[in-house]
């Protein structure tokens, strides 16, 4: 049995909880993180010039908020840095 400062016993060393290293806000580290991103960007391409182009942001932008930004499901990607550098990177492949 291993004993740690508190008196406490367990057969299993205590191991220091290392929380996963920040991702950076930028386009390509955030493409590797969440793959999704790029499909999103592919779509986001293929509406330019679309006579409807604000309905188009829209959907993509809803898209957009699921993968980063306070509405995200990743707490890693969910910094409104994260959320700024994937809108204008969207935003630049519609064209707007």
């Amino acid at each position: 049995m291993i004993r740690d400062t508190n008196g406490h016993s367990s057969q299993f060393p205590r191991r220091a909880i290392v929380p996963p290293a920040p991702i950076p806000a930028t386009w390509d580290a955030m493409t590797k993180a969440e793959p999704r991103l790029l499909a999103l960007e592919k779509r986001a391409r293929s509406y330019r010039g679309d006579r409807d182009i604000w309905d188009r942001y829209s959907l993509v932008k809803a898209s957009l908020s699921r993968l980063v930004g306070w509405e995200s499901y990743r707490r890693d990607l969910s910094d409104t840095e994260h959320y700024r550098v994937a809108l204008d990177r969207i935003c630049d492949a519609l064209g707007v």
